[in-house]
């Protein structure tokens, strides 16, 4: 089953740290259907005339909202699976 990881944040808790780090794990059941998943990204890439190597980060899709709606509508559709935490550090317990 393939699985997908990705954070947002950072661990630290120094001086100009997030106050949030977040992960985010995604799915799929089939390397079939990540390769079709695929497929449908990069048709909406190439129909907006983005690079192959275009992430899209949904922080920073909202100048793009057209592109950010594209995106969801083509993956919407398949059967993937994903799961997130958000935690806050402030509330960790110091090192």
């Amino acid at each position: 089953m393939p699985t997908f990881i990705d954070e947002s944040g950072d661990a630290g808790g120094g001086a100009g740290a997030s106050t949030f780090f977040r992960l985010c794990a995604v799915a799929i059941p089939t390397a079939a259907l990540a390769d079709a998943i695929q497929s449908a990204v990069r048709r909406v890439k190439k129909d907006f005339g983005l690079p192959a190597t275009y992430e899209f980060k949904y922080s920073a899709s909202g100048i793009h909202p057209d592109r950010r709606m594209a995106f969801f509508r083509n993956v919407d559709g398949f059967d993937w699976k994903f799961a997130t935490t958000s935690i806050k550090k402030r509330r960790l317990p110091p090192d």
